[in-house]
């Protein structure tokens, strides 16, 4: 499904929740010892949080970060965020010591100087707002279409705009953000300075800079787009945001004192984040994942061959959310010359059903269809069953004024079909009936649309319909 990583920008976002638990796993770098009391109070479980309401509705990742591609670049922070008393004035002695400090961390010498600009907050908003206007017709259509998907699949507000909510979204407020086309990075500061909070995204950006000067992010976002695929944008997202948020990670634990590193957790769990709390919890999944996911991908590299192992991924990217979500995956792909190339290549899409007009096509992926599942099927059942995911294309169109989804969806093996092929039908009656958090489509047939799930071998295919009886001769 057509999502991506932002044109030209990298971004930074302190994702306001669980973002401090970075630095409370025992493994993190930055883990401090149980004397310290937050640590005490609040130990690290392992465990995934609770399920929120299903009041949250279900926004598939894709949507938004299509609409960051779309829109020219989503940059998150928080508004309001409590400031620490410890603000620092901007200068080039601060961004120098941060640069070089940053360098340290990552193993990479500076080529050149980073170019910098301090803006306000009310600047960086015009900027992001300058972008978000410059999109073309085309892709206007394509966002619509995307919508319309999202909507007929009931995992998405039929009243919501997508571009309403993206401009909520970026009314939170702006940390900063590199961009690659012009080498720059800006930094939002106030009268005061830097906060401790703008110090650490500070850190962030600056990563992103020092990997641009060596593997070039414009240009290896520019093949990633060519491509055409949606798994590889968002798996070339949050290996990109991964890199920059270990850095970071390192950083404070070198650099930070460890009352700094508890004031920082303290800042970043008491933020004001309005928007992103109403956001639909898909949302909130989707716009943590290059940060939460990301960074333990990274971290699973830096772990097994120090910080060569992410220089070298930068020339073998990861190819989808299941090599980020199972870094062990993506090892094993690029160190298996058997399978050094991507092997969902052979997954053709659904065929153009006659008389039909496609309005989108393109892949789900893993984390998308667990997220998907989850709407209707148990949370446990749908991430066992989206893990046997390898590979899928989809195909959603309009045949006389109604709605035809299908996607055809490689797993693992015959047995992880099967269980994903129930999952689906498990999903599909809860589509099909009145349950969920979104009313059926208008032009859903009572009594007659519905859907169909089946598996043969390890493949399963997917039908939803307005009217299955327009898709009877279809072979499932």
């Amino acid at each position: 499904m057509p999502y991506g990583y932002p044109p030209g920008v990298t971004q930074s976002w302190i994702p306001p929740y669980p973002r401090a638990d970075v630095f409370l796993h025992p493994q993190s770098p930055t883990y401090w010892p149980p004397y310290s009391a937050p640590y005490q109070t609040r130990p690290w479980s392992g465990e995934p949080e609770p399920r929120p309401p299903r009041a949250n509705a279900w926004l598939v990742g894709l949507a938004i970060f299509l609409t960051i591609s779309l829109l020219g670049g989503l940059i998150f922070a928080a508004r309001a965020a409590l400031r620490s008393g410890q603000s620092q004035p901007i200068d080039q002695t601060l961004v120098d010591t941060v640069a070089d400090q940053v360098s340290a961390v990552r193993q990479l010498p500076w080529k050149a100087k980073v170019t910098w600009r301090a803006v306000s907050p009310e600047e960086m908003k015009s900027l992001l707002r300058e972008k978000a206007e410059n999109i073309t017709d085309e892709e206007r259509a394509d966002l619509a279409a995307l919508g319309e998907l999202l909507k007929y699949l009931r995992l998405f507000p039929p009243q919501t705009d997508i571009a309403e909510l993206y401009m909520s979204l970026v009314e939170e407020g702006t940390v900063g953000f590199f961009d690659p086309d012009t080498d720059e990075l800006f930094v939002r500061t106030s009268p005061k300075g830097l906060s401790l909070l703008d110090r650490v995204a500070l850190a962030h950006e600056l990563a992103h800079a020092l990997v641009n000067q060596h593997f070039d992010l414009k240009k290896l976002q520019q093949e990633v787009e060519r491509a055409g695929d949606s798994e590889r944008s968002a798996a070339f997202h949050a290996f990109v945001e991964g890199d920059a948020s270990l850095v970071m990670i390192h950083w404070a634990s070198r650099f930070l004192s460890s009352d700094d590193v508890r004031r920082f957790v303290d800042e970043s769990q008491k933020m004001a984040t309005d928007a992103i709390d109403s956001a639909p919890r898909i949302v909130r999944a989707w716009l943590e994942f290059p940060y939460t996911q990301g960074v333990e991908f990274a971290r699973a590299l830096q772990e097994a061959q120090g910080w060569k192992g992410l220089d070298a991924a930068y020339s073998r990217l990861p190819i989808s959310t299941k090599e980020i979500m199972h870094p062990e995956v993506y090892i094993d792909r690029v160190s298996n010359s058997a399978r050094g190339n991507d092997t969902r290549a052979g997954v053709a899409p659904p065929p153009p059903t006659p008389g039909c007009k496609t309005i989108e096509e393109g892949v789900i992926g893993e984390l998308d269809l667990s997220l998907m599942l989850q709407e209707f099927v148990e949370v446990s059942v749908a991430e066992r069953a989206a893990d046997g995911w390898a590979a899928d294309r989809y195909r959603f169109e309009e045949c006389g004024g109604k709605k035809l989804f299908r996607a055809v969806i490689q797993a693992t093996g015959s047995l992880e079909a099967a269980e994903l092929s129930n999952a689906w039908s498990q999903w599909i009656a809860g589509w099909s009936s009145s349950e969920g958090n979104y009313p059926l489509p208008s032009s859903f047939v009572s009594g007659l649309g519905g859907g169909e799930s089946s598996g043969r071998g390890s493949t399963v295919s997917v039908i939803l319909a307005d009217d299955l009886s327009l898709v009877r001769t279809i072979t499932l």
